[in-house]
């Protein structure tokens, strides 16, 4: 998905170059506000059925989208999307691995 908000991001370029370090900031403030939002509610608004298909599919179409607008972020910064991308990737990966590790650990520990 950055790559692909990258090439959305590199078209768009020449139309807003003007004013792409505020469309920039604006697309990092609309992420950071909303995470931020996310965890100002109450705690019963935040539980997730994690067996329910609709939902999983919905939270991955979610994070797909602020990946997307990362990587038209990452266009109108010229930032080196081939780094980026693995960058993301390598520290996706490791993070999710250690996350199956801490879940198993704390699986066996606690049940």
């Amino acid at each position: 998905m950055p790559l692909i908000g990258w090439i959305v991001g590199a078209g768009l370029e020449k139309i807003i170059s003007k004013y792409d370090h505020w469309v920039a900031f604006l697309l990092l403030a609309i992420i950071g506000s909303k995470m931020i939002f996310e965890s100002l509610k109450p705690v019963e608004e935040n539980k997730i059925d994690i067996y329910n298909l609709k939902i999983l599919f919905l939270l991955s179409i979610a994070t797909s989208i602020d990946a997307l607008v990362v990587g038209m972020t990452f266009a109108i910064l010229q930032i080196k999307i081939w780094l980026a991308i693995l960058l993301i990737g390598i520290t996706t990966f490791l993070l999710s691995l250690a996350s199956l590790y801490i879940g198993k650990k704390c699986g066996e520990s606690f049940g």
